[in-house]
């Protein structure tokens, strides 16, 4: 398969070049992508992997909504606006002012001044729809 500039710059960046070679070229049958952000990493992988389905999650609002814009002509993209854990529940999240640094870990001291905190609910997605 012959790369364009562009589409070996997206793989090089994604590091889905170390998933390629293990799967032999073929398409997978799904991608469970957990922190999608606005789906910089997602769209290199719907690219080379070509998954039959795709199920994203992303607790921030704001990356949430460019992440359902971009996959508004997706139709294998199922998207959910939440964090996963391992059982139910609220735990706080830790908005940055960057989106990118945004998690349910806390962050460092010298992100502290850049951060505000609030519970996000924690779901399977089944519960979610």
């Amino acid at each position: 398969m012959a790369l364009t500039v562009q589409a070996r710059n997206a793989l090089v960046e994604s590091r889905i070049e170390d998933l390629w070679p293990v799967l032999g070229g073929s398409p997978v049958e799904l991608i469970v992508d957990v922190g999608s952000n606005q789906g910089q990493w997602l769209s290199s992988a719907l690219y080379f992997l070509q998954p039959s389905r795709v199920m994203a999650f992303e607790p921030d609002p704001l990356p949430f909504k460019v992440l359902q814009q971009w996959a508004a002509s997706r139709p294998m993209v199922e998207l959910y606006e939440m964090a996963l854990g391992e059982s139910a529940g609220e735990l706080p999240f830790y908005q940055t002012a960057d989106a990118l640094f945004s998690s349910l870990l806390q962050p460092g001291s010298a992100m502290a001044k850049t951060m505000v905190r609030r519970g996000l609910p924690s779901e399977t997605p089944s519960e979610s729809r």
